[in-house]
């Protein structure tokens, strides 16, 4: 009898993954990524937006850090150039996935506080948070959870497509939600701060669950 052809798979997609400041260690956000969607996707560090500007092709962009440059340097990283790559990559049909700390400091750089449709206001200390998912594409096979993550507080444009809620003792918060932008697909997440979120298994069905929604996958 021949033998059975083994399944062709296709190379990963490659994704920019913007991170690394005094609050998120980078190699907790690119080991929760490497988990959720390693099958898939090549993970790409950085600490800026400008390897869109050259000749490799990214399929998205992963925002998880503060407006600053390093964990070494608070100066913002995301001046207008920065700002109008990101702007541009999703105006071509780019993925813009925003987690956590990629809310936090970017009302200065207009062009990306305007794609993301949210931004962080302030936190309580750490404290349990129940997240709850509506009907969406990104909820499916995510069911309630709890995390010990902090609570964001955060304002949202009335055009974002909110799906998953947090409460904590301190009310009630947007905690996921979606917009669109021509052919681009944006997706925020405001849990994810320490290893233990990134880790949980709820958590990482959001994580890929958003990666490849962004991804038009």
């Amino acid at each position: 009898m021949p033998e059975p052809r083994s399944k062709v798979q296709s190379p990963p997609q490659h994704v920019l993954v913007i991170c690394g400041d005094q609050y998120h260690a980078a190699h907790e956000v690119m080991l929760g990524l490497e988990l959720a969607g390693k099958t898939k996707f090549q993970f790409h560090q950085a600490d800026n937006a400008s390897r869109l500007a050259g000749e490799e092709t990214f399929v998205a962009v992963v925002l998880a850090k503060l407006n600053v440059k390093s964990a070494e340097d608070s100066s913002p990283w995301a001046d207008q150039t920065q700002a109008e790559l990101i702007a541009r990559f999703v105006a071509s049909g780019g993925g813009l996935l925003v987690i956590h700390a990629g809310t936090v400091g970017y009302q200065s750089a207009s062009a990306i506080r305007e794609l993301t449709g949210g931004a962080f206001q302030h936190h309580p200390e750490s404290c349990e948070v129940d997240l709850i998912s509506s009907a969406h594409a990104l909820s499916a096979g995510v069911g309630a959870f709890r995390v010990h993550d902090e609570h964001y507080f955060v304002e949202v444009d009335e055009s974002i497509d909110v799906f998953l809620t947090s409460n904590s003792v301190h009310g009630s918060q947007p905690a996921a939600w979606t917009r669109e932008i021509g052919e681009g697909r944006i997706c925020a997440l405001t849990p994810g701060h320490g290893a233990s979120v990134w880790a949980d298994l709820s958590f990482q069905k959001l994580l890929h669950n958003a990666l490849y929604w962004v991804t038009h996958e």
